[in-house]
């Protein structure tokens, strides 16, 4: 047998290498040749197909698992072996040997894992059937030993693969290791037999042979005869095998002859082909030599001609231009030789760059020739450059002083003129080419020349500013105000009335205006004009400014701040010093004019210094300020010298406010409080730009020293320390409520200020109330320190503690209550110089005594449990039953009412109640009776009681001694009322009830129904329900309604009459009743009302409604409750109907029944049974000739005139009313809308403008007013129906004050509701919100005080205006006329009464 690829070691050594780093062992490699299965015609397979590849079989062993696989691996273009694909055996599920191959030699495995099975596998070619069958055995036993399982195997003959098996046993050996595992091992025969015989026969393959051995029937012998004759064939197939191979010996023989026949001619072949390689070799080195000899000799023949043609340059370039050479020596430097100087110029720097070494050759700048030249164009440099020089310095010098000798020049007595240096730059730049080449021959030259320079033009500029500021100053109209602005001041801070200043902040910006952009591009074309050679900048602005020609933008080239290009500075850092030394000569000294412009407005008003600050801080960072360094170093100088003029000012006024001495009990509030509120707000007006930061300093400084000097001053009188603390912080809060909106530094004093009021309000309350009840609170503090020591139990025996001491000290202290909190509020009132303070300080004083009152009660429950004191909310009630009175500034007065929940009318009738049991010792429901029949008046009911007792019992059903009824014999019992007998028993009693004052019993069943029904029916009744029997008057009592009746809604709804007859039945219903509004529970108790006042009393419910007292009608103040009635009947009467039916109808010419037309034609026919048939328009007959066309004069019946009367009568009301209810509507709707805003709007303003709700409570303040005019003005309509028609002056006069109470009313709620909603959906600045406040407190505040007035002039009935009988008011000049005249003497306006229709 031929020796296989499988046996070649060095094969295996490659696949071991190529797959080197995986920890795998190659069991077998061997190779193969893929291919798709295209076959010859010869049966071969194409060689353009096949692609030579090695199959290797390897294994990692991990634990007790082996793992196989098979490796693809393909030849690289060097022959080496590196992997081509990876297949892992565990997925192997198919061996298939194609068919189509004769030689048997190709097959093809399959994986069950391959991505894409629509892609054919590919197809192995092995070179003989040993190899194939060698690797398949070897991939066999892999499977079954290591992974356990065999693929399916299709296509090989079973009795070739067993005899190959069974021949080539001992050659069949792994080439593993014998150490690697399972993979291994040796075959052996046994295990190729049980392989081949079975685990390589397919399924289908066993059941063709089962069928085919199915075909003999044959017992035991004749299966052996059949083995010996398949053992025979066997046999005879390999004779002729070996029979054939024999015969084919000679002829391969003749093969191996003609290879190596062959082989000799090939190494003939090799032999030849060296000689002629190294023949070939030694031309190439000739033909190499030959052409590196010719290159140089090429090369050096164009050295010699550039030498050439370098020597001609040379000798030219030596020789100075005729036309230059007296230009160079002594020629002019006027205009006209300028171009012929300048190109002289530009010849000279060019030759001379020429000699020097970087542009020749060393070699040549050794030559002694080049050395005399140089130095005869070094001395033609010097002395063109020294004249050039000499000439410039003074050109320029020539030129400032010819410009400084024209006073038309400069600003003169009446006439500001702007510096022009347009043509001094347009002189000087004739002669920028000649300088720059000039810079380029001698860079020292330019030292002298910029100096020249910059001197002669710092004299023109600082004889321009200093003529400028004198004319700007004198031209300027500025008043001082001697008046100072602190008290006993004589700095320089002005009066908060001081004149107009604008026109200083004016002068001073106008000058910035007119020399800051003249010093920019003085300094950027001095940049430019001098050659320094630093980064240049067109000034922002410059290049884009339309009206600038090319050259303009040319020279306006400025340079970049020093401080600003650090970074670009590097080698021009040199340049840049210079240029910044010499733009300080260039504008050394001007700073002092601009500094005199600020010291004269500091001297005309201080606070100019703000906007001055601005706007010196606007050019800082302007744009164009950036275009010269020393500029802004000016800048900078001035924003100082204004910074140290406003601190001059702020700290004298500082020193003002410290030396304020005065004697703290002269209470009230400190000048300088009010005053600085007042310059705060023109400081924040003068703010312009970047200068918030200098006003805030100056606040921080103010406030500081105000708050210092307040606490040193209130230190030297203790006693009313806290009382001028908190008056002052109050009046500092006042003044900058406004401005504390919108500037965050002064906020943080504003709340700062709020702290200190509240500290010091606190401290004066305490104070006021322990003085008033001292012993009460001493009496409360003895208890707190006891109770640390000893139990609380034990604390009534202790020395001035007992129960005793007690009653004396609440009585000593609480005896005359009223009087104390009226004494404790004269104290808070005294040495208090502002009054509006008071009633909040009254608040937080009677919050601060309810704190305390209800701590003592707590303490005086807790240790005298038995003792009973005025309990916290009677301290309440009586506290808000006193209030401020505006008009008389009385002390403390009563409220005319006071509004009573639900729980304060149980409470007060529970108190009655009590009171009547523990005095006349009887049950509650009998006390509930006693007190219904007086009308729930405890005093009445004690003087009916004691004097005559019997007959009031008898009166209201309450017996002593009931009569006894009579039981029949037998105890059974028969209801009178359901004629039902009860027998006797155990539940007897249960059923046979009476009432609690008679004896008459009745079966429970029949009383639950009469009591439920007259709960039900009865209403109030049911509080005086009697005994069913017809002739007992004893009553039945709330005991036995609440043992019967077991529905809580009965009871609920009896208790509920109860407290209602508490309202209803009261001796005192015409001063107490319930609110009227829908749904309301509370009650109004009118403590000082007054019978027949007649008047209109509104009353505020604490459900938001307000009514009349008197009428319990909607509040209608000013119209008197008589007018209102009036005009509410004549809303809801009929008789205006009447009037519509007389003014729309007429009535039958017959039966006089009203008719409406309701078509075209006039020709009417009254109903049946009438049917008269008239005319529509003169009410006569119809006839077939009828005509009323014609006129009869002074014919009008009276039916005509009732109609034009109503008519008039019917219009007028109209219009009245119309407006009555339109105001009533927007009523409505500004309810609905004050709800929105406090429920949404004042939220999105608190987020928009970060404004909380109460410094937005001017929205709620205005919204309040609005609906509050809106009601007035409502009833003013009713109150103009019904003014006479005779006083013709009073409506006129009514009208017009109507008319522009409505004017008003509108505009404020314009301004409430649209302008409101701008801000709030607009995005506008926090300036529009203020000035937006500003105007709606201004409206909501004008339109109230109108409105009170209009209000007071209704309630007295218009007393500026009286009916002057005989006489009439012309209501344009208010002359007064006789009553017979029907035109005005005085302007000819038409009478009222005549033009009245």
């Amino acid at each position: 047998m031929a020796k296989s690829s499988a046996d070649d070691q060095e094969l295996r050594r490659a696949c071991e290498a190529a797959i080197e780093g995986t920890k795998q062992s190659v069991v077998m490699s061997i190779r193969v040749a893929k291919s798709r299965g295209i076959w010859g015609k010869t049966h071969k397979l194409g060689r353009d197909m096949a692609k030579p590849r090695v199959l290797a079989l390897s294994v990692k062993s991990k634990g007790q698992k082996t793992k196989a696989f098979l490796r693809v691996l393909k030849y690289s273009t060097g022959g080496v072996l590196e992997p081509a694909k990876l297949y892992k055996l565990k997925h192997l599920s198919k061996v298939e040997v194609l068919t189509n191959d004769p030689s048997g030699c190709t097959f093809t495995l399959g994986f069950d894992n391959l991505r894409s099975q629509s892609v054919a596998p590919p197809q192995w070619t092995m070179r003989n059937i040993d190899d194939r069958n060698r690797l398949l055995l070897c991939i066999l036993n892999i499977c079954k030993d290591a992974l356990g399982h065999l693929p399916k195997v299709v296509g090989i003959d079973v009795v070739e693969m067993a005899l190959w098996a069974k021949e080539n046993t001992p050659a069949v050996t792994n080439q593993g290791d014998m150490q690697e595992g399972p993979a291994a091992s040796t075959v052996t025969e046994r295990d190729l037999k049980v392989t081949v015989e079975k685990e390589l026969v397919s399924q289908a393959e066993e059941e063709d042979m089962e069928a085919l051995l199915g075909t003999y029937v044959m017992g035991i012998g004749e299966a052996e005869a059949f083995s010996e004759r398949l053992k025979r064939e066997l046999l005879a197939l390999e004779a002729a095998n070996v029979h054939a191979i024999l015969e084919s010996e000679p002829l391969i023989d003749e093969v191996l002859q003609g290879l190596e026949a062959a082989t000799n001619c090939v190494d003939d072949m090799d032999e030849w082909l060296g000689i002629f390689n190294v023949k070939l070799r030694h031309m190439r080195e000739d033909i190499e030599s030959i052409e590196t000899r010719n290159n140089k000799l090429e090369m050096q023949s164009v050295n010699n001609r550039a030498l050439i043609e370098e020597l001609d340059k040379l000798l030219l370039g030596l020789r100075v231009p005729s036309e230059y050479a007296a230009c160079l020596t002594g020629g002019l430097f006027d205009e006209a030789r300028m171009l012929q100087n300048v190109e002289a110029c530009e010849w000279l720097a060019g030759a001379l760059r020429s000699l020097e070494v970087p542009n020749l050759d060393p070699i040549y700048a050794n030559m002694r020739a080049v050395k005399e030249k140089r130095a005869e164009l070094e001395k033609l440099k010097s002395t063109f450059v020294r004249r050039a020089s000499e000439f410039l310095r003074n050109y320029f010098s020539s030129l400032v002083e010819f410009m400084i000798s024209d006073k038309s020049y400069f600003s003169q007595r009446g006439q500001l003129k702007r510096p022009d240096h347009a043509d001094l730059r347009y002189k000087c730049r004739t002669y920028a080419r000649l300088l720059q080449h000039l810079k380029s021959l001698d860079k020292n030259c330019l030292g002298p020349l910029r100096k020249a320079y910059c001197d002669s033009l710092n004299l023109l500029l600082r004889r321009e500013a200093r003529e400028f500021a004198n004319e700007l100053r004198a031209s300027t109209k500025a008043s001082r105000n001697p008046t100072v602005w602190l008290e006993a001041s004589a700095g320089s801070g002005q009066n908060v009335n001081a004149a107009d200043t604008s026109t200083v902040s004016e002068a001073y910006a106008k000058m910035l205006t007119i020399f800051i952009p003249l010093l920019v591009d003085e300094s950027s074309f001095f940049a430019h004009f001098m050659c320094f050679e630093v980064p240049a900048l067109v000034p922002p602005g410059g290049a884009a400014n339309g009206d600038k020609s090319d050259d303009t933008n040319d020279d306006d080239l400025g340079i970049m701040d020093i401080d600003d290009n650090d970074s670009k500075a590097g080698k021009n850092s040199g340049e840049l010093a210079a240029l910044n030394e010499s733009l300080q000569n260039l504008l050394d000294g001007i700073q002092e004019d601009f500094y005199a412009v600020v010291d004269w407005a500091y001297k005309i008003d201080p606070l100019r210094c703000i906007s001055m600050h601005g706007i010196t801080e606007r050019y800082l960072s302007g744009q164009k300020a950036d275009a010269a360094g020393f500029v802004r170093l000016l800048l900078g100088d001035l924003e100082s010298r204004i910074s140290m003029q406003f601190s001059r000012f702020v700290d004298e006024a500082c020193h003002q406010i410290e030396r304020n001495e005065r004697n703290v009990r002269q209470m009230g509030v400190l000048s300088y409080i009010p005053r600085f509120a007042t310059l705060a707000t023109r400081m924040e007006q003068y703010i312009q730009g970047q200068s918030r930061d200098l006003v805030d300093q100056a606040y921080t400084k103010f406030v500081s020293i105000m708050f210092v000097t307040l606490e040193k001053i209130a230190q030297t009188e203790p006693k009313y320390a806290d009382l001028f603390l908190l008056e002052n912080y109050a009046a500092f809060q006042n003044s900058l409520y406004d401005l504390a909106n919108v500037v965050p530094t002064l906020a943080k004093f504003y709340h700062q200020a709020s702290e200190a009021y509240e500290q010091a309000c606190t401290r004066h309350i305490s104070m006021i109330i322990y003085y008033q009840f001292e012993r009460l609170f001493q009496f409360a503090r003895r208890i707190e320190d006891l109770m640390y020591t000893i139990p609380p139990e034990e604390i009534p025996f202790q020395l001035g503690l007992a129960k005793m001491d007690l009653r004396k000290m609440l009585k000593s202290s609480l005896s005359g209550l009223d009087k104390s909190i009226t004494a404790m509020y004269k104290k808070l009132q005294k040495n208090m110089t502002s009054e509006e303070l008071l009633p909040s300080l009254w608040d937080k004083c009677k919050k601060e005594f309810l704190d305390k009152y209800e701590s003592f009660a707590q303490l005086v429950a807790k240790i005298y449990p038995t003792e009973t004191i005025p309990t916290v909310v009677e301290m309440r009630d009586l506290l808000a039953s006193m209030f401020l009175r505006e008009e008389d500034q009385t002390p403390l007065q009563h409220l005319p009412y006071r509004v009573l929940k639900e729980a304060d009318i149980s409470q007060r009738q529970l108190h009655d109640i009590t009171g009547v049991c523990s005095t006349l010792s009887v049950s509650r429901s009998a006390a509930i009776i006693l007190l219904r029949h007086c009308n729930w008046n405890v005093s009445k009911l004690f003087d009916n009681w004691f004097d005559e007792e019997d007959e009031v019992r008898i009166t209201v059903g309450l017996f002593k001694n009931p009569p006894v009824d009579q039981f029949s014999t037998d105890g059974s019992f028969t209801c009178e009322i359901c004629f039902e007998t009860f027998p006797g028993g155990d539940d007897f009693d249960d059923q046979r009830i009476s009432s609690t004052f008679c004896d008459h019993f009745y079966c429970r069943a029949c009383w639950v129904g009469y009591i439920s029904k007259s709960i039900a029916n009865d209403g109030l009744g049911c509080l005086s329900l009697k005994c069913p029997h017809p002739c007992c008057g004893a009553a039945v009592g709330e005991d036995m309604i609440f043992v019967l009746v077991s529905e809580s809604a009965d009871k609920d709804k009896y208790l509920r009459y109860l407290l209602r007859s508490y309202v209803e039945d009261s001796y005192r219903k015409r001063k107490i009743k319930w609110c009227p509004a829908p749904g309301c529970d509370h009650a109004v108790d009118f403590v000082d009302y007054v019978d027949g006042s007649g008047g209109a009393c509104d009353v505020s419910c604490l459900c938001s409604y307000i009514f009349c007292w008197n009428c319990n009608e909607e509040a209608h103040s000013p119209v008197k409750c008589d007018t209102v009635a009036k005009w509410m009947l004549k809303h809801k009467d009929e008789s205006e109907n009447t009037n519509w039916i007389i003014v729309n109808t007429k009535p039958c010419p017959e039966c006089k029944r009203p008719i409406e037309k309701n078509q075209g034609c006039s020709h009417m026919r009254c109903r049946a049974p009438c049917k008269f048939e008239f005319c529509w328009i003169c009410l006569g007959p119809w006839g077939g000739s009828h005509s009323c066309n014609s006129y009869l004069q002074g014919v009008k019946n009276e039916s005509d005139k009732r109609k034009e009367v109503a008519k008039l009568n019917l219009d007028r009301y109209i219009h009245y009313y119309e407006r009555w209810v339109a105001n009533h509507e927007s009523r409505k709707k500004a309810l609905v809308d004050f709800q929105l805003v406090q429920d949404v709007h004042l939220k999105k303003l608190d987020r928009k403008y970060r404004q909380t709700n109460p410094i937005l409570s001017f929205i709620t303040e205005a919204w309040q007013k609005i609906i509050e005019c809106r009601r007035v003005l409502k009833w003013s309509y009713a109150y103009g129906y019904y003014i006479p028609k005779h006083e013709h002056g009073k409506r006129q006069f009514f009208e017009y004050l109507q008319g522009e109470a409505e004017s008003g009313l509108e505009k404020l709620h314009h301004c409430a509701e649209v302008e409101l909603e701008e801000h709030i959906n607009a995005n506008k600045p926090i300036e529009d919100f203020i000035e937006f406040r500003t105007k709606l407190v201004q409206l909501t505040v004008l339109i109230g005080n109108y409105f009170k007035n209009l209000v007071r002039a209704m309630e007295n009935d218009l007393p500026e205006i009286s009916s002057y009988g005989d006489y009439w008011s012309c209501y344009i000049c208010t002359y007064v006329n006789e009553g017979s005249a029907t035109m005005c003497v005085m302007c000819s306006s038409q009478s009222p009464v005549h033009g009245e229709v």
